[in-house]
């Protein structure tokens, strides 16, 4: 029997479903990098991390880009055309 989030997920449109890939694996990336950088430094208040500790993260591209430029890591990686 399938759990009622993979039948959901099977009947998602393929743009939710590209949406959700994306949105986890985000999550993912800036959780395991905010982790490290919080077993050697604590967060400035009013920063970006702070702000994702605290849950008010707004996922804006300029949010995101000023959490890369804090964490001196690349959340978001788009191939330039040629």
């Amino acid at each position: 029997m399938k759990s009622i989030g993979r039948n959901i997920s099977d009947n998602a449109p393929s743009n939710v479903k590209r949406f959700t890939d994306l949105y986890i694996n985000l999550e993912v990336r800036i959780s395991t990098l905010v982790e490290a950088y919080l077993t050697t430094s604590e967060p400035i208040p009013n920063s970006e991390i702070d702000k994702w500790i605290k849950g008010e993260f707004d996922y804006s591209l300029r949010s995101i880009v000023k959490l890369e430029i804090e964490l001196g890591e690349e959340l978001i990686n788009i191939t330039k055309p040629h």
